[in-house]
């Protein structure tokens, strides 16, 4: 099984952003990771979740994440930051038990070189699908 390690990732200037690995999960306790660097206040700092469970009939692993980006603002007076909304990013695979190894990880690189694609990135950034 994977471990829970820091994950580096890079924000709309090409800056890395270092999500840290907080919590490993436990039970129904998710892996959480934040990009604390982002904001003061954990409320307003990107983060990870994911967790794992058997699918309902017994014969699979399903793995379901969440990442949320808040939108957050600053006071210039007071230093106060108040989260004004965010969004969030939902995601389940379920991994049949009888799926190879090799099958599994043409499956896992097909989704991160979509999910990566400047198609899905402009998708993401104006909340439509490509017409």
């Amino acid at each position: 099984m994977p471990q829970l390690a820091d994950i580096t990732a890079k924000n709309a200037a090409a800056v890395n952003t270092v999500f840290k690995g907080l919590v490993p999960a436990s039970g129904d306790t998710p892996a959480l990771w934040r990009a604390q660097s982002v904001a003061p206040v954990p409320a307003a700092q990107p983060s990870m979740t994911v967790s794992h469970r058997r699918n309902a009939d017994r014969s699979a692993q399903k793995l379901i994440g969440v990442i949320t980006v808040p939108l957050f603002v600053t006071d210039a007076v007071t230093g106060k930051v108040t989260v004004a909304g965010g969004i969030p990013f939902n995601f389940t695979a379920t991994k049949p038990d009888n799926a190879p190894d090799s099958f599994a990880a043409d499956y896992a690189a097909y989704v991160q070189s979509l999910i990566g694609s400047t198609l899905f990135k402009d998708m993401l950034i104006n909340g439509f699908s490509a017409t």
